[in-house]
């Protein structure tokens, strides 16, 4: 499907699901989806689409790729704080989960005080120039490989067990 992108928070609004096909052999890399932002707020207090996003990593052996917009456009509700609350809360809760952090609109300079808050090792992509892109693609892929081998082990480790 083709995402919305506009410049305000809260675009993605629903589930959306698709598939990355390689193009050599036109077979189904892996699903993707796209989920709605969660607010740094008790699990009491979330709504619905919110508890599904949540429902979706605790049930769903994935990747993650965290998408901070850190360009103060976002508005209150997503601060650049706000957006490091959440992302500090899922990696307590899912700390053996496969993680990518992306910054995008790396075509927009950051203010030198969310510069300084980006965190370590994240890949920047801007969906308007097209960079870092590649840079995205490539780690994915690496960390659907690592994914992928840590789940084999795992299912080994099961069938030893019941022998």
């Amino acid at each position: 499907g083709t995402p919305e992108v506009n410049n305000y928070p809260f675009t993605t609004r629903g589930m959306t699901l698709g598939h990355v096909i390689d193009l050599d052999t036109e077979e189904v890399v892996c699903q993707v989806m796209d989920t709605p932002g969660l607010l740094p707020r008790r699990d009491d207090e979330r709504n619905e689409m919110e508890k599904l996003t949540l429902a979706s990593m605790q049930h769903l052996d994935s990747v993650c790729v965290f998408v901070h917009d850190l360009t103060q456009g976002a508005g209150e509700k997503s601060s650049t704080i706000a957006q490091l609350a959440v992302r500090k809360e899922l990696r307590l809760r899912f700390p053996d989960r496969e993680w990518i952090d992306v910054v995008s609109k790396a075509d927009i300079t950051l203010d030198p005080e969310a510069e300084a808050l980006v965190p370590e090792g994240s890949l920047r992509v801007s969906s308007k120039t097209g960079d870092g892109l590649d840079d995205l693609e490539i780690a994915l892929h690496a960390a659907l490989q690592r994914n992928a081998k840590r789940r084999e082990e795992s299912e080994m480790q099961r069938r030893m067990r019941r022998v």
